[in-house]
C-alpha cells in the first residue's frame, strides 16, 4: 500500500513517516515544500519517494498523490505570513481538488480537539472547516482531533517547556488558566496508523483528547 503524507517535514509528518516505516510493510510518498529536511533511517529507502510540491500548486499536489491508496493530511499554516483561515482554506480546497481528480478513496486528517457547538479559537474553527472542505472531495475521510501532542519538537509542547524552565514562579489571570487535553506522541501515531486501514462507512470524526 502506498501512503501519501502531505505535510511530511513537519512535527508530526516526520515522526508518522518513520512510525509507518518501523511499524508496517508500507510505502511512503513524503509529500512537502523542503524534502531534504525530512530524516529517516535510510535502510527504508527503498519504500519511500520524496516529492517536493506545494500545497497551493494544484497540478504538483495532483502528480503527487497519482497511484496512492491513501492520504494523511497534515497541513496547517499558524507560522505563515498572512491570514492562515484563508490559506489553510485554499490549501484544502486545492488538496481536495487534487484528491477528487486521481480518485483518492481514503484521507486521514489531523485536526484540533473541540465541538463544533462550542466558542472555537479562530485556529481552532480553521482546523474544523479543513475537515470539512476535505470531506466535500473525498468519499471517505477520518478527522482526529487532538489538544497537544506531547513529544520533543511539538510547538506547543515546546512552548510550555520553555515557559516552565524560564518562569518557574509567575502569577496569571484566572481568564489565562485554560485546562487542555494532551496526547503522546506515540499514540497519536498510533490512532493515524490505524485511521489509514480501519473500516468506514462514512466520514468520521475521532476525538483524541487525554484526561
Amino acid at each position: 500500500m502506498m501512503i501519501a503524507i502531505v505535510g511530511a517535514s513537519g512535527f508530526v509528518g516526520q515522526n508518522l513517516l518513520r512510525y509507518i516505516l518501523s511499524n508496517t510493510d508500507y510505502s511512503v510518498r513524503a509529500v512537502c515544500r523542503s524534502p531534504q529536511k525530512i530524516q529517516f533511517d535510510r535502510q527504508y529507502t527503498e519504500r519511500v519517494q520524496l516529492v517536493s510540491a506545494d500545497v497551493f500548486d494544484y497540478d504538483a499536489i495532483k502528480k503527487s498523490l497519482e497511484g496512492t491508496d491513501v492520504a494523511v493530511y497534515l497541513i496547517h499554516m499558524m507560522a505563515a505570513r498572512g491570514d492562515y483561515y484563508d490559506l489553510e482554506t485554499k490549501a484544502a480546497e486545492t488538496f481536495g481538488k487534487a484528491a477528487q481528480a486521481v480518485n483518492l478513496p481514503r484521507v486521514v486528517y489531523m485536526g484540533g480537539l473541540g465541538s463544533d457547538t462550542d466558542k472555537l479559537s479562530r485556529h481552532l474553527q480553521s482546523r474544523h472547516h479543513t475537515g470539512t472542505i476535505l470531506k466535500s472531495y473525498v468519499p471517505l475521510v477520518i478527522e482526529f482531533r487532538a489538544s497537544m501532542i506531547v513529544g520533543d519538537g511539538s510547538i506547543a509542547y515546546d512552548i510550555m517547556k520553555s515557559l516552565v524552565k524560564n518562569l518557574p514562579v509567575q502569577t496569571m489571570p484566572a481568564w489565562a488558566i485554560t485546562k487542555t487535553q494532551p496526547i503522546a506522541l506515540q499514540d497519536a501515531l498510533k490512532y493515524l496508523t490505524t485511521g489509514l486501514i480501519v473500516p468506514l462507512q462514512k466520514h468520521e470524526i475521532v476525538e483524541i483528547g487525554g484526561p
